[in-house]
């Protein structure tokens, strides 16, 4: 209660639409977090975006995202 709600793309809009690979608002690639966590979220979005896929990873990993979900949403736009 109280904690304020962010909409977030779990494969990052930008490089969705960069690679024009979809829809980056597909239900498969949104994801509710906290102000915080969508903080980390960003960061780990940059790394993708420079083609750092292990560095995305791995800060989704020490701030507890749900990578099973992360991998479906990458193999649903074909990364």
């Amino acid at each position: 209660a109280g904690i304020r709600r962010h909409v977030d793309h779990i494969v990052p809009a930008r490089l969705i639409k960069r690679l024009k690979a979809g829809n980056p608002d597909r239900r498969e690639n949104l994801q509710c977090v906290c102000g915080s966590c969508h903080g980390y979220k960003l960061q780990a979005d940059h790394r993708l975006c420079l083609g750092d896929r292990l560095g995305y990873f791995e800060i989704l990993r020490i701030h507890h995202f749900d990578l099973a979900r992360v991998e479906r949403a990458l193999a649903l736009y074909g990364l």
